[in-house]
């Protein structure tokens, strides 16, 4: 993981991965990530995603912010600085998944009836959206929700991921969380999947399989 420590303000940012980074667009991106002024990096080994990010609030943050970022996304060296611009306690990079049919990683509500999630469509993703629950894995949250929250574990692993565990933590604890849909990142599998690039009609090369996204309306247009 990766620990980010400002002496000004907005105080700390730990910015947290897994405990190898298994990709070199995502060590490119980390290289040219702009931080608060006077921050310094340093990397942490840790044992999984989920311990990883407990540690680090309930050991290393002291300051103001915690910014998670997985070692499987890829970040433009703005996203930091643009999360931090909201003020908000938790806010998160717009992201797809990594397979078809190729969503945003953001959900817009809880169906009591079905007991799933409504994800949000790509034409719903502009500017800053509020969300029920989102992608830990570009995400900066205040360093307050996590005491609003109660004692750790703040995250959890189910089905492979922590995400829903601890937005339904903060959710049941009234904070509010959004999704910076200009906070474009990058989501890798055996390609990098970019919202910009899950556009209608594109033909994805996986190794040698040859996925062709359906014309439903529900993915954003080809950018300029």
């Amino acid at each position: 993981m990766i620990y980010v420590q400002s002496p000004h303000p907005p105080g700390t940012v730990a910015v947290v991965t897994g405990e190898l980074a298994r990709y070199v667009d995502f060590e490119i991106g980390m290289d040219a990530l702009q931080v608060p002024s006077g921050s310094a990096i340093v990397r942490i080994k840790g044992s999984s995603v989920s311990r990883n990010r407990n540690q680090i609030v309930e050991k290393y943050l002291h300051g103001e912010w915690v910014c998670f970022i997985d070692d499987d996304q890829i970040v433009p060296a703005d996203t930091l600085l643009r999360l931090l611009s909201h003020g908000k306690p938790i806010v998160g990079a717009l992201y797809s998944t990594k397979h078809v049919p190729f969503s945003p990683v953001a959900l817009r509500a809880f169906d009591e009836k079905t007991r799933h999630y409504v994800p949000y469509q790509w034409r719903e993703m502009k500017g800053l959206v509020p969300v029920r629950a989102a992608g830990t894995g570009g995400m900066l949250i205040r360093r307050s929700v996590f005491d609003l929250l109660g004692p750790p574990p703040w995250f959890h692993a189910q089905e492979f991921t922590d995400d829903i565990y601890f937005c339904n933590k903060a959710h049941d604890a009234g904070i509010e969380m959004y999704v910076d849909a200009d906070a474009r990142i990058g989501h890798t599998t055996t390609m990098n999947v970019w919202p910009d690039a899950t556009h209608t009609g594109v033909h994805l090369e996986v190794d040698w399989l040859r996925i062709e996204i359906p014309d439903d309306g529900d993915v954003p247009p080809t950018a300029n």
